[in-house]
């Protein structure tokens, strides 16, 4: 239960680092390379949140393994908790457009900024924007996924958690 409750808490720990990077640093930076940190940190969070719920259930072996593959893992999820505990479908989406911008950028010879957006071009030249909107929707979306996830570990005790 000990490594549940620090993925959780970790998770919640890297969501709040990429909303202040979105919300406070960015304005006062004006810096869109802080839009890779920030998806970087968003990635981080909801995989963690992700993975706590899937070792929660493991625990009480609800769910047989949790996979070590992050697709796998996604799969696993989208199929076993939008049906047991309720998450969004916006929640899949933002883990899968974020999880896609990440490895784009590892992947990417070249990355600029065009017009108050990050551009990751791919070797073949396919080109993903990232704008200040989606980064924000995409923490708004992390914000209730985080927020969902500790809801579920709060049953259990609720002085480990503090809301987002």
């Amino acid at each position: 239960m000990e490594n549940v409750i620090l993925l959780a808490k970790e998770a919640t720990k890297a969501f709040k680092t990429a909303d202040h990077l979105t919300y406070v640093t960015f304005p006062l930076l004006n810096d869109q390379k802080l839009f890779a940190t920030v998806a970087e940190k968003l990635k981080e969070a909801l995989d963690k949140g992700m993975r706590s719920v899937l070792e929660y259930d493991y625990l009480y072996k609800r769910i047989q393994f949790v996979p070590t593959e992050f697709p796998a893992r996604l799969s696993l999820f989208r199929q076993y908790a939008s049906k047991r505990y309720g998450f969004p479908p916006t929640c899949f989406t933002t883990i899968q457009d974020i999880e896609e911008i990440v490895t784009r950028r590892r992947e990417s010879p070249i990355e600029f900024i065009r017009r108050d957006r990050l551009v990751i071009a791919s070797a073949d030249y396919r080109l993903k924007t990232i704008t200040l909107e989606k980064i924000k929707g995409y923490v708004q979306n992390t914000k209730t996924f985080i927020s969902k996830v500790n809801e579920i570990f709060q049953t259990s005790d609720r002085r480990l958690f503090e809301r987002p």
